[in-house]
């Protein structure tokens, strides 16, 4: 492979001893010196070269230089998350170290390191290097880049990504530069994994070459038509696809070429995401109730969380009386609805705040207020509308449902829930000049219509094929799945039709509590000395208990939980029930209970996956996505109790991706979701393998969670819901 770009890169930006020449004398040059570099690129002399020049330079400049004088030229405040460096030279580079005390490492292997190394990454550069070792001989210094430099050593050290368009060289130099501050470092070194990594890179700093963005990289998206598959993945679409989940205002600009100011060139569409369902009170134009003279004081006025669930009775109502009616709907929720949702929300408003009720005009999903902020324009997502608003078959309940279950509720869905549906992936209109304003972004570019954080994942995680059940792990799990035929599975949260991709039905369960259970029982259950040992070793208590937990093998414990500590969302639709451990003795300790919970929560989802099995939709793949994804031990344990293999995305920020992809679609850059996915989705396949010898074990105690889970949970012992009254009584 022969490529001279990086030659008319450093005359460019880093040779500017050469006044100003046509086109002609400059072709001239770079034929001479390919023959020229061609001509020695595989002496050894290379390796003997460049030490000869560079070694006594850095030695001098880091006599002349010690750390201890070094006063930091550029600080960053203390939330930034990126630094943006001018065109990389090698001899900035070593001169902003050595003023900023960081010399160079020493590494361990010297032939390896310091002669075959350089040998093989730097022949390339050779012209490069020379005409960096002359500027560093001198002494020349870009202050921008010092000062960049010393941002980075500012920085919390997490991770550092590495671009670079000119050299191999000065991206390793970085690398070594940024690992001495205590950075984990990885470095691109062509322009195909240069680019690939800019977007998919989940980073607390960034270093990257200014002609990356501001020439080669704007340039190169305007390529339509390529066998280069990596010209695919840098169309437009392809950079909204990952950089809107990198906060803007979170960079430090040390150079004349900002990245947020490249980036925005190219920005084509918005979209966001919203935990659901998050309904609130709005008069005609969008004004939260809650801001009108005299109701700041009313806890109504406010949105409502979907975990808020004050609204039980009122669910419980909704579905005795569609029981009764033989309401057609109801079998699309598995035969609940749930307080989580509109209608039960909507209810309780009425009822204990009726002039909250009076005074809306729309009972509107946050969802889609957002979406009403950006462009101005006020219409429902096909999602919230389906799962969380009853809207089935292009309808809602009827106005003799709504008389039935309170005269003065007759209407609500007519004057204040009905809406235009927007599909998943439409535009619902442009960036007004307002919200331009608001977050800097290019006035006109599209807004998709909103979507649920949870459901949007599933084109980022790729799992959006018949039978591809997707987990999204956090304080809560929410599954989510497509199938291509419509059936009616018990205790389920919903089927839509467009529910989560056009086109096809999709499925939602969940779990109310998972990761806010764990957080509870850390909170208020394990003893200061686990909190200190934990400290002691530098990790988490979360961390720490995992990994006692799992010293022992699995039913060591002695121990079955049932994970309804914030009631139960799928299959029974019961938030009156609660938690509950079984097995407690003298010899139990903290990490055994912490243990039994993680389980129990794993059993939880079995049981989904089987209500779905059983009710004709069978799960062919499990993909996990969300924050406990980083509890590994626990993703082995959903491998061993589903006996499946877990697939998990290839995203820490799954939703914000899932936006980006509908933002693309919305913007036309893509013709839908599916075509969308396939080019910005990440996935890895198959992670987590089940252990048979475990999943032996687990099948035993899941046995035993099922007699728990029916016993307490179908009517057979509702001490749970008479433990409940009584507190309530209790505490009134």
């Amino acid at each position: 492979e022969t490529r001279f770009d990086f030659l008319a890169s450093y005359f460019t930006n880093n040779v500017r001893l050469l006044a100003p020449v046509s086109a002609e004398p400059v072709e001239m040059l770079l034929m001479i010196f390919s023959a020229a570099w061609q001509l020695l690129l595989g002496l050894v002399v290379f390796a003997a070269c460049f030490w000869a020049v560079m070694t006594p330079v850095v030695w001098t400049l880091e006599m002349l230089c010690p750390g201890k004088d070094a006063i930091p030229i550029f600080q960053p405040p203390a939330d930034a998350k990126h630094v943006v460096l001018p065109s990389l030279k090698t001899a900035a580079l070593w001169t902003a170290s050595t003023l900023q005390g960081a010399h160079l490492a020493r590494p361990n292997s010297w032939i390896v390191k310091h002669v075959i190394t350089p040998l093989l990454r730097l022949g390339k550069s050779l012209l490069g290097i020379i005409a960096t070792a002359a500027m560093a001989a001198i002494f020349t210094i870009d202050a921008t880049q010092a000062s960049a430099l010393a941002g980075l050593a500012a920085l919390t050290p997490r991770h550092v990504v590495c671009y670079n368009s000119a050299s191999d060289f000065n991206t390793a130099l970085v690398a070594q530069h940024a690992s001495e501050r205590g950075f984990q470092t990885l470095a691109f070194d062509s322009l195909a994994s240069t680019y690939d990594g800019f977007f998919r890179s989940q980073c607390d700093a960034v270093i990257y070459d200014e002609t990356l963005l501001s020439g080669e990289l704007i340039n190169r998206r305007r390529v339509t038509a390529s066998t280069d598959p990596t010209y695919a993945r840098v169309q437009m679409a392809g950079i909204v696809g990952e950089s809107l989940k990198w906060d803007p205002y979170g960079f430090v600009m040390t150079s004349n070429h900002s990245l947020y100011e490249s980036v925005n060139r190219v920005l084509i569409g918005i979209a966001t995401d919203f935990t659901a369902s998050t309904p609130m009170p709005v008069v005609a134009d969008g004004t939260p109730v809650c801001e009108l003279p005299g109701f700041d004081g009313n806890p109504h006025a406010y949105v409502k969380l979907w975990k808020h669930h004050a609204a039980q009775p009122h669910a419980d109502r909704i579905n005795a009386v569609a029981v009764e009616r033989g309401e057609p709907w109801l079998a699309r929720y598995g035969g609940f609805i749930s307080s989580e949702w509109e209608y039960a929300k909507a209810l309780q408003l009425l009822e204990e705040a009726p002039e909250v009720y009076e005074c809306m005009d729309h009972w509107v999903e946050a969802a889609d207020w957002i979406v009403w902020q950006l462009c101005g324009s006020y219409l429902r997502n096909a999602c919230t509308a389906g799962y969380k608003g009853i809207y089935q078959g292009g309808e809602y309940p009827s106005p003799e449902f709504e008389k039935a279950l309170n005269p003065d509720f007759v209407g609500f869905a007519e004057t204040k829930l009905d809406h235009r549906i927007g599909e998943l992936g439409e535009r619902a209109g442009g960036l007004t000049a307002e919200a331009a304003g608001w977050t800097g972004l290019p006035a006109g570019i599209a807004v998709a219509v909103g979507n649920v954080d949870a459901h949007v994942t599933a084109p980022a995680a790729r799992a959006i094929e018949s039978g591809q059940m997707l987990a999204i792990m956090g304080t809560s799990t929410c599954h989510v799945m497509n199938h291509d035929h419509l059936v009616e599975v018990p205790g389920m949260c919903g089927v839509v039709d467009g529910g989560i991709v056009a086109g096809t039905y999709g499925y939602e369960a969940g779990q109310s509590g998972v990761g806010d259970i764990f957080a509870w029982y850390v909170d208020h259950q394990v003893p200061a000395s686990y909190v200190d040992a934990a400290a002691e070793t530098g990790v988490s208590v979360h961390e720490h208990l995992t990994e006692l937990a799992f010293a022992e093998p699995p039913g060591a414990h002695g121990l079955i939980a049932l994970d309804w500590v914030n009631g139960n969302r799928s299959v029974l639709v019961d938030a009156g029930l609660s938690g509950l451990v079984i097995g407690h003795t003298l010899a139990t300790r903290a990490e055994h209970v912490y243990r039994a919970l993680l389980e129990s929560t794993v059993f939880g989802t079995r049981m989904i996956v089987e209500t779905f099995g059983t009710a004709g939709v069978p799960v062919t793949e499990f993909v996990v996505a969300g924050g406990l994804l980083k509890n590994r031990q626990l993703m082995q344990t959903y491998a061993d109790v589903l006996r499946m293999p877990i697939s998990t995305i290839a995203s820490e920020q799954g939703p914000a991706l899932g936006s980006a992809i509908h933002a693309a679609v919305a913007a036309g850059a893509y013709p839908d979701v599916l075509a969308a996915s396939e080019v910005m989705g990440r996935v890895d396949r198959g992670v987590y393998q089940p252990d048979p010898a475990a999943a032996a074990v687990y099948d035993r105690l899941y046995a035993e969670y099922r007699l728990l889970h029916d016993s307490f949970g179908r009517g057979g012992n509702d001490v749970m819901k008479r433990l409940k009254r009584l507190r309530q009584e209790a505490l009134a």
